[in-house]
């Protein structure tokens, strides 16, 4: 409805799917399980353990939340087709995080910085933009720097439509529960300092000490506090 009156001369437009994300409200009754709305909390604090059948259909609710949220991107870019600005605009997917599925021995995520986790879906369109393999590794922060260049304005921060050099490291910090985490990824490798116990998991070929050192002299984000709808995260099982 939006596009439909979006300014000719060019505009922004963000749009945030919470789907899929617990609980997964667009699954087939059948895959709904009764005590899924629990499972936030419920199996993190481990007031139950789900059996070997009941994580196979945790995980099928969950692609159906993929489907759903398929779906709904497709009504965006028909609407941008329509329009006829897919000739004309940078279009980005992404998402914040991945999801556990026990593969670590973990559930849901805010715990971990393993692969399932950190590692996201990161696809640009744009006119002339070609496909590339073997380039480095993007960060979600990219995404601003490279809607920056495209819209003709300054950044400082990398454009994604230019090759990435394959020795950057691409950096991750903070946990939701289970103490302070942070990571570092080039790569085939990842690195992952536990910062409670100083411990410091390397996964992959690579063996570079100095990425263990840059993890512990690592700062914690800066930033002033904003506004939350606390209503939202309680339902989501951020809050308690």
């Amino acid at each position: 409805d939006w596009l439909q009156d979006a300014p000719e001369a060019g505009y922004f437009l963000w749009v945030h799917l919470m789907d899929p994300h617990l609980p997964y409200e667009h699954a087939p009754e059948g895959l709904f399980l009764a005590h899924v709305e629990d499972a936030h909390g419920g199996i993190r604090a481990g007031r139950f353990t789900p059996s070997q059948a009941e994580k196979v259909a945790l995980f099928q609710a969950y692609r159906e939340e993929v489907r759903h949220a398929d779906e709904q991107i497709l009504r965006v870019l028909d609407a941008l087709e329509a329009r006829g600005d897919l000739d004309r605009a940078l279009v980005v997917l992404s998402s914040d995080h991945g999801e556990e599925f026990w593969d670590h021995g973990g559930f849901e995520h805010g715990h971990s910085h393993h692969g399932e986790v950190v590692d996201v879906a990161l696809a640009l369109s744009a006119p002339g933009l070609q496909p590339r393999q073997g380039d480095g590794v993007a960060w979600l922060g990219d995404v601003a720097s490279t809607s920056l260049a495209f819209a003709g304005l300054e950044t400082d921060g990398v454009d994604l439509r230019e090759p990435l050099p394959a020795e950057r490291l691409a950096l991750a910090e903070g946990t939701l529960y289970f103490g302070e985490l942070r990571s570092a990824r080039r790569l085939e490798t990842r690195w992952i300092l536990d910062v409670d116990q100083d411990v410091l998991y390397v996964e992959g070929p690579s063996q570079d000490p100095a990425v263990g050192d840059l993890l512990r002299a690592q700062e914690g984000g800066g930033g002033q506090p904003a506004s939350v709808n606390e209503e939202a995260l309680r339902a989501l099982g951020y809050l308690q």
